[in-house]
């Protein structure tokens, strides 16, 4: 053993002595003679920070003899042998980064344990899944390879403080190797002196509180756990830091083109700077903005040595507001309620971290004085930017602002600051193939963030999503925050085990990454014996024939107990239990249903699954997080369901008049119209306000924010879809929290809370010329959208769930459903059982793209399904699934949408069942073979380490969607207005359209020469009608011709509805017109003007009393005005906007930057002023000045004054509150029908 270890001790290359722990020159390569004199005049009081008390050792051989003097054991060499009982080499996951076994837990508990009883050996690094929950660790299944190695000393139990320390200071050794090698590569150090450790890691406090009579009686222990954190951190530097071809000698610029070239990308990071940060112990918050700086220009990592950075040494809560401040002296920082709560969320999840408890999973009770906390609610974003200049490195990552919105399962394991999410311009998916190859070259390397190492393990759509590993690039890690990092390799296994999911087709089993970061909030912990597996239901097929998902009539659905639904209705506030939930559980996914006979309140939760729900294998004991139920969304009806362009070409086709649909959208305008302009009596001013609320679900989106990311969830929100903005259209830091208002100026950014606010005011839209001109734009927005989108209102109509029919035997015929709602589905006055459907209906799904995508069906009440509330049940008999006729949909949560309204039903019949033709259409059309993993791993193992894990993450980014989805729904629509709905053309290219949207699940891939055919063909101009405003601006300045419509075809419906729309609009907006005064824009509010008027009387009282520094004042005033009138004509000139026009009302990121500048600038100015304030409101007065000047810049710059100056001069005055208590609040329904009946009385 001894000449093992000293031969292994040759390979660590003798690093030199550590003589101080601010030695630049040996420990922290810098890029130039500048950067490193520029860190040497950092003050040593920062530099030595923290690592004062601790003595370096003198080579890495005091640094092992350390670890073995404390660890006081005798480790064997570890071999990998084979056993007569091993399974066939290709199942082996024998491409394991590191030879070395890892030892490193992750922060929910994810821990490798062995006593000196048994332990346990694999190639396949394999846990024991400590339960954080009170439950006794099972043992995940052992790998068919194993490792020798000796059990300990049986008196090494008896020191439990010593062994932790050794584990608890071992795992945070991961010493960043050579590009060339692995995540998972430790130290090098010899194999024969490394061995699993006998305790669980634990943290710091944990192990201040171990005592033992052996420690206590040892008097050279505590020296030695005294001094063990300072020699791993030196030694940790002295060996990274001596080879040449370690990551940490690359040069600090925040994009390296060297970096990138040996498979690391640096987004941010200085290892000088790092140094110092972590010196300090900067908190994560702090750091991430520091960095974000730097990528955005504001400031340099050289401006950062000479910044005050212990004045940012506290709480992310107490500092992460002030890194501009503290970096750009002089500038004031203001934090916003919403900034403070993330950064209050980011000090629990940190503080979770450091406990190590799995307390981020959540149900664990009150954390940190939130009661029912639980993590992974933060995210991490870095915007992908195409460097045009750089042919080497053609893409950089920029980081943007961190944001509070959602939760899922991976960052609650993780914790929110270990994932990193990339968001991909949509317009990058259009340049090319070649673009697309160097962006996934681009995303196999791993990517560097202040001395982090991000790894991507995930894409889809337009996301790729990466996790921090246990690895560290020009910087030493904490012996307590990153003790519990795990590699790629260990979160895959945790998450989809390679060993146990073989079989799964490779593109399967990389889109089962979707189900950890589906939005969801955890909201029960099922025990595994009541996790139960149940068959399903399947048509009657020939003899031996295995069924596709077209003949399971419960594809995607299980059970759930009447127990388990209540305690879930209790958690989360539910007035009633539900009926169903979609939800991840236990590697399954889907929508589970109240159980047919286990339907008691009280009792044991209890569940069922189904194959086809089980998307992932896990074998033996489940970890804490796989027993969760993560909640995805509850039942929840929404009425009425609006049409779209798909639905409205499906209705028409299938005899639906053109008539009906032009009274539906005459109808539904003018009533909404009409709520917006009745302004005659006061009380009108209430239900405007009322209206505009529900025109802009603003009482809606507020509560959304309240929930932070977890409406849906909740059940106040639908489903919730990504927006198709691209990137260059999303306001820089625009977030829901963050964008809900000028911080300076109060003026909110949504247009429609801009004028609740006016109105809530006491403003009229007659008195007032910016409130007329909102709710004109607001009224015009409407008609267009209505009318471009074709989204006409159905008053009977609604969505919901659908949920295959739970009874044994099944209830309902075929071409039957069950709808009952806990809302009036129909007219209570004119229907005995307004609740529930009877009669013939349709049922779809969106979107419907082939005639026999809508059904009509005949809707029963069953009393056997009274129970199932909230949802639509359809039948479980007949030929095939109900589901799989409605655009291919099933019962893992699809939302179908159901029209009862006569004049649609009535004219509305059956086509025949489309299906893709010919019987080979895949073959002709699509290429790619099924891969499954085990093939993918069998090529895998005869790569090295670096290129195994480079191929990994390869595929497991494959996801980047491409223009195929979106171009194939371009070709259908041309078709369909060309050739017809029913045309074999157009049918066809439904059904390529369906079949390129699901190319992430099955590898299929469009054959070249048929997508280059397809796109010469019918890559042309969309017709008028087909276009939406956004493609309509698009294809603006396209030259290329649309396909002609035949004139022996009857008029397109969608045709007739544009020209009709384009008539009710002209006729509505005509309408509004006639209603303003014609000296609107001259009119001044007197009581906006009152504020200044008192001041320039006060200053002539003041001037006639012999004291000029009162005018003094109100002329800097003034002045101050005038010059910020100049700056809004100056921003105005250069948006070419006439007026200001922020936010969602269209302005670019650099004018929205503008804007705020100017409005603060104004808030804060004019300086030194003394004796005014003392006499008069200071804003007020600013505020008046600017409305008598120039009224539109006022209020881009004083909407909060000048708003309380009106509400203060109303009738009865003003009622101030706080605005906690104003997003909270709306107007009931039932104080809308008084009014209302008030006006018509």
């Amino acid at each position: 053993m001894a000449a093992t270890r000293s031969k292994s001790r040759r390979r660590i290359s003798s690093p030199p002595s550590v003589k101080a722990h601010n030695s630049e020159d040996e420990l922290w390569p810098v890029e130039t003679t500048q950067e490193r004199q520029m860190w040497e005049n950092v003050p040593d009081s920062v530099l030595n920070q923290g690592v004062r008390d601790r003595s370096p050792p003198a080579s890495s051989q005091e640094y092992w003899d350390a670890i073995d003097a404390t660890e006081a054991v005798e480790v064997e060499s570890l071999v990998e042998t084979d056993t007569e009982s091993s399974p066939s080499t290709s199942r082996n996951v024998s491409f394991a980064f590191s030879n070395i076994i890892s030892t490193t837990g992750s922060m929910t508990s994810l821990e490798t344990t062995s006593t000196s009883s048994s332990y346990r050996v694999g190639r396949k690094r394999t846990f024991d899944y400590t339960d954080s929950f009170a439950r006794s660790p099972t043992p995940a299944s052992p790998s068919p390879k194993f490792r020798k190695t000796s059990r300990r000393h049986d008196k090494s139990s008896q020191n439990p403080s010593v062994s932790v320390q050794t584990e608890l200071t071992r795992q945070t050794l991961h010493v960043p190797p050579s590009p060339s090698t692995s995540d998972l590569s430790r130290p090098t150090r010899p194999q024969s002196s490394l061995r699993k450790s006998s305790s669980t890691a634990m943290n710091a406090s944990d192990l201040a509180r171990q005592s033992s009579p052996v420690a206590s009686s040892s008097t050279s222990s505590a020296h030695i756990l005294s001094k063990m954190q300072g020699l791993v951190t030196a030694a940790f530097n002295a060996v990274t830091h001596s080879s040449p071809s370690s990551p940490h000698s690359h040069h600090s610029t925040p994009l390296p083109v060297p970096a990138s070239a040996a498979g690391y990308t640096v987004i941010a990071h200085s290892p000088a700077a790092q140094k110092v940060m972590d010196q300090l112990k900067l908190p994560w918050g702090v750091q991430y903005e520091l960095a974000r700086g730097v990528c955005h220009g504001r400031w340099t990592w050289q401006d950062v040595a000479s910044a005050e950075l212990d004045k940012l040494k506290e709480s992310n809560r107490a500092s992460a507001h002030r890194v501009v401040a503290v970096m750009q002296p002089g500038v004031t920082s203001r934090a916003s309620p919403a900034d403070l709560a993330l950064w209050t969320e980011l000090d629990r999840e940190e503080a979770a971290i450091i406990e190590n408890r799995g307390r981020g999973l959540g149900l664990q009770g009150e954390w940190r004085e939130d009661a029912t906390w639980y993590g992974g609610k933060i995210q991490q974003i870095a915007r992908l930017v195409k460097v045009e200049d750089d042919h080497t490195v053609p893409f950089k990552l920029r980081l943007e602002k961190m944001e509070k919105r959602k939760s899922n399962r991976f960052a609650r394991f993780l914790g929110s600051r270990r994932l990193l999410q990339i968001s991909i311009p949509q317009k990058l998916a259009f340049e090319g193939p070649k673009v697309m190859q160097k962006l996934h070259e681009f995303l196999q390397q791993k990517f560097v963030l202040c001395g982090r190492v991000f790894v991507p393990f995930h894409a889809k759509d337009r996301k790729v999503y990466l996790m921090e590993v246990n690895q560290d690039y020009g910087r030493a890690a904490d012996l307590v925050k990153d003790q519990h990092r795990i590699s790629l390799h260990d979160f895959v296994e945790w998450h989809n085990s390679v060993s146990l999911n073989m079989n799964q087709p490779t593109n399967k089993w990389i889109t089962r990454f979707d189900l950890g970061l589906s939005v969801t909030i955890p909201v029960l912990q099922f025990s595994q014996e009541n996790i139960f597996n149940i068959p399903d239901k399947v048509a009657r097929l020939p003899p031996g024939e295995k069924a596709s998902a077209e003949f399971v009539f419960t594809d995607g659905s299980g059970f759930i107990n009447g127990a388990a639904l209540s305690l879930i209705a209790r958690h989360l506030g539910f007035t009633g239990r539900p009926t169903a939930l979609q939800g991840r559980v236990a590697g399954a996914k889907g929508l589970w249903i109240l159980h047919p006979t286990d339907q008691e309140p009280f009792g044991t939760p209890k569940i069922w699954i189904r194959p086809s729900q089980r998307k992932i294998k896990y074998d033996g004991g489940l970890h804490p997080a796989h027993l969760i139920f993560d909640l995805v969304a509850p039942p929840r009806v929404s009425i009425p369901s609006r049409l779209s362009k798909y639905t409205i070409m499906n209705l028409s086709h299938n005899g639906v008049g053109d008539e009906v649909f032009i009274t539906l959208m005459r109808e539904g305008l003018q009533k909404e119209v009409e709520a917006l302009t009745q302004w005659e009596s006061p009380q009108d001013m209430l239900l405007l306000w009322h209206a505009i609320n529900q025109a802009g679900h603003v009482s809606g989106a507020k509560l959304q924010r309240l929930a932070s990311g977890s409406s849906r969830a909740l059940g106040v929100s639908g489903r919730e879809f990504d927006d198709d903005e691209s990137e260059e259209d999303r306001e820089e830091e625009s977030t829901p929290e963050s964008s809900a208002r000028d911080e300076y100026s109060g003026e909110p950014v949504n247009m429609y809370e801009l004028v609740l606010e006016l109105l809530q005011s006491g403003f009229h839209p007659l008195g007032l010329s910016l409130l007329y001109e909102k709710l004109r734009y607001i009224i015009k927005k409407k008609i267009e959208t209505y009318i471009q989108e074709y989204h006409i209102a159905v008053p009977r109509s609604a969505e919901a769930f659908i949920i295959p029919d739970p009874c044994d035997p099944p209830v309902l015929e075929e071409g039957q459903i069950h709808f009952k709602s806990s809302q009036n589905l129909k007219d209570p006055l004119e229907d005995i059982s307004p609740n529930i459907l009877t009669g013939d209906v349709l049922i779809y799904r969106n979107p419907a793209r082939v005639p026999s995508d809508v059904q009509k069906v005949t809707a029963v009440s069953h009393p056997r399904l009274s129970e199932y509330v909230d949802v639509i049940v359809l039948p479980a008999k007949g030929s095939r699934s109900m589901a799989s006729l409605l655009a291919g949909g099933d019962y893992d949560g699809d939302v179908c949408v159901c029209i009862y309204e006569a004049a649609i039903v009535d004219a509305f019949t059956n086509a025949r069942l489309c299906l893709p033709e010919p019987a080979d259409f895949d073959k002709v059309n699509f290429e790619g073979s099924v891969e499954r993993v085990e093939e993918l791993y069998t090529r895998m193992n005869s790569m090295s380490p670096a290129h195994a894990q480079s191929e990994l993450q390869r595929t497991l980014v494959s996801g980047l969607s491409d223009a195929g989805v979106g171009l194939y729904s371009k070709f259908h629509e041309n078709t369909a207005y060309a050739f017809g709905y029913d045309d074999p053309r157009t049918l066809r290219h439904a059904f390529m359209f369906a079949k390129v949207l699901d190319a992430r699940k099955t590898g299929l891939k469009v054959k070249k020469e048929v997508f280059a055919k397809d796109k010469r063909q019918y890559d042309r101009a969309q017709p008028k009608c087909m276009q939406s405003k956004k493609a309509a601006e698009s294809e603006s300045s396209s030259t290329s011709m649309h396909l002609r419509r035949p004139s022996s075809m009857p008029p397109f419906v969608l045709d007739k509805l544009l020209e009709a729309g384009a008539k009710i609009e002209a006729e509505l907006i005509n309408r509004f017109d006639s209603l303003k005064p014609r000296n609107l824009e001259t009119l001044l509010d007197p009581n906006l003007l009152q504020p200044y008027k008192q001041a320039k009387e006060l200053a002539d009282h003041f001037k006639l009393a012999g004291v000029g520094m009162y005018a003094a004042e109100l002329k800097a005033i003034e002045k101050h005005v005038a010059d910020h009138i100049e700056r809004y004509r100056a921003i105005g000139a250069q948006s070419h906007a006439p007026a200001r026009s922020r936010g969602r009302a269209g302005a670019k990121p650099s004018s929205s930057r503008e804007w705020r500048a100017l409005s603060r600038s104004f808030d804060e100015g004019p300086p030194d002023l003394t004796l005014l304030p003392k006499t008069m409101c200071l804003a007020e007065v600013k505020a008046s000045c600017a409305y008598g000047q120039h009224a539109k810049m006022a209020w881009a710059v004083a909407f909060r004054s000048l708003c309380a100056l009106r509400a203060a001069a109303s009738h009865g005055g003003a009622v101030v509150f706080a605005g906690a208590f104003a997003d909270a609040m709306t107007m009931s329904s039932a104080a809308a029908r008084v009014l209302s009946q008030n006006r018509a009385g």
